[in-house]
């Protein structure tokens, strides 16, 4: 049967202003809780490693996001362009001049793919500490705060380099749930700018579903196009999960 209560928790790991902003939108959705676990200490520390790799790593999450530009960046343009012909990141320079519609970042990404001294192994090892401090962050989640069901802005695109490489994509995925509980608790964790409204409009459409123990479709994703989330990553060195 339908669910008599619904309690859904809305994580923000942003600014204060963000925070506010959710505050207001919050009346828009009758069925939630907002809750600040910004004051979590604990969660805090988890987050640091994907937050700030430069902790574990002396590499900038900058460093990161152009090794993995130049790697893939010239296969990327060939599949978005036809008038793109190029084959290495510095022709990319000159032919970006004039073909900006592409990759919104202007020059300076592309200038510093060119003197990227990143190796494939330091690559590895920068998404092997955002896979283990997300599990960290999940896994504490789960105990702390009983949730029955996580959804984050997936972090796949990053890896794959399509999302780096310019599309304006988020997609939000089932990670965890328990169908055994009568009351559906979900936590929603966004980690970059944008995030917090596109979270907001998934809670409404979860609200508006009014949710049925044991229904909920795991192979269904929830998605709506944002601008250009990895350049609002970049500008606030996160990474969005």
């Amino acid at each position: 049967k339908p669910l008599s209560q619904q309690c859904i928790l809305c994580i923000s790991v942003q600014s204060q202003e963000d925070l506010v902003i959710l505050q207001s939108l919050s009346p828009l959705l009758p069925l939630t809780t907002l809750v600040d676990l910004n004051k979590d200490l604990v969660l805090a520390q988890l987050i640091i490693p994907i937050l700030d790799p430069t902790r574990t790593c002396n590499v900038t999450f900058q460093d990161y996001l152009c090794y993995a530009l130049g790697r893939d960046i010239p296969l990327y343009l060939s599949a978005h362009s036809s008038s793109y012909s190029h084959e290495t990141i510095s022709s990319i320079v000159e032919w970006n001049s004039s073909h900006s519609q592409y990759i919104p970042y202007g020059q300076l990404l592309f200038t510093h793919a060119l003197q990227s001294k990143l190796t494939q192994k330091a690559y590895d090892k920068y998404r092997q500490t955002v896979k283990e401090g997300f599990q960290s962050f999940v896994e504490y989640l789960k105990s702390r705060y009983s949730i029955d069901c996580l959804l984050t802005v997936d972090n796949r695109d990053i890896f794959a380099s399509t999302a780096v490489c310019g599309t304006p994509r988020a997609t939000l995925t089932l990670d965890y749930y328990n169908p055994d509980h009568q009351q559906i608790n979900v936590v929603a964790v966004g980690f970059s700018l944008g995030d917090d409204l596109l979270l907001l409009r998934l809670l409404q459409r979860l609200e508006k579903a009014r949710l049925q123990v044991g229904k909920i479709d795991t192979r269904t994703s929830f998605q709506k196009y944002v601008q250009q989330p990895i350049k609002s990553a970049y500008q606030n060195n996160c990474v969005i999960l």
